[in-house]
């Protein structure tokens, strides 16, 4: 053991020895160390604030404020969401519709949609009765989806609506079901039977239409209209719409779900 100890001594002293003992001497042979330091006082003058930056964040708050803040709109009641169907859900499909068939007018004259379809689990928060203002959207619908239109075919529709139970199940507007036993004995679009040949344009939006919650997962596509109209700016721009128009925010509950007592 004291052996060892020597050898490993004496291989330190020789690799001492190698390198040059005068600091800052500069030889072609050897290893040359140079140390560099400072002291730097860790205080409040340290870290101070960079108040260029803190005016243009101050101005950057104000001005969102400011926008987030304008009233669109004024609800008649309080309208909150929740299945089978809702006040708040009734009536931002019906909107989703609306701009559905606003934005085929402009862009593929003669063709209208057939029905809209959300998810409950996107409707983030409730709208309170009284002036709606663009935050009020923001917290409905805070996430960054947007609107597209699909055409699906009737067969792969049913397809669609038969996956739903009375307690899971879409959001939707013009399209009515009915289910009893907690489960859907019967679908309509529009008032009447799907047809399986038929091509149906539903308004939704892309993260239902790329599989979220599974309600489009193996539903075949005929074609699809990227809007790239995020859905809380359809939202904000339908709502504004009717207020133009004098017409006050409502929804209510309607017979487009219809859960039947079990014989």
């Amino acid at each position: 053991m004291k052996k060892a100890f020597r050898t490993l001594l004496c291989v330190a002293l020789f690799l001492i020895a190698t390198i040059p003992q005068t600091y800052g001497q500069t030889e072609s042979k050897g290893i040359q160390f140079k140390y560099e330091y400072q002291s730097i006082l860790l205080d409040s003058t340290y870290n101070s604030v960079d108040l260029t930056v803190q005016n243009y964040i101050e101005q950057l708050r104000e001005r969102m404020n400011k926008e987030l803040s304008v009233v669109i709109g004024e609800a008649d009641q309080e309208m909150r969401s929740f299945k089978p169907q809702s006040p708040l859900s009734n009536f931002l499909t019906d909107i989703l519709f609306d701009f559905g068939n606003q934005f085929l007018a402009k862009t593929h004259s003669g063709t209208r949609a057939n029905l809209s379809v959300l998810n409950f689990g996107g409707i983030r928060s409730s709208l309170l009765a009284g002036p709606i203002t663009i935050e009020d959207i923001y917290k409905v619908a805070p996430f960054d989806n947007k609107v597209v239109i699909i055409d699906i075919r009737g067969e792969q529709l049913i397809k669609f609506f038969n996956r739903f139970t009375e307690k899971d199940h879409a959001a939707f507007s013009q399209a009515q079901t009915i289910y009893r036993n907690g489960r859907m004995t019967q679908a309509t679009v529009q008032g009447e039977k799907i047809q399986s040949e038929k091509v149906y344009k539903v308004v939704t939006i892309d993260f239902l239409a790329t599989g979220g919650d599974g309600f489009f997962k193996d539903i075949q596509f005929e074609n699809i209209i990227y809007t790239d109209i995020l859905l809380r700016d359809a939202f904000i721009a339908q709502i504004q719409q009717l207020t133009q128009s004098g017409i006050k925010i409502s929804g209510q509950n309607d017979q487009r779900v219809i859960i039947q007592p079990t014989p």
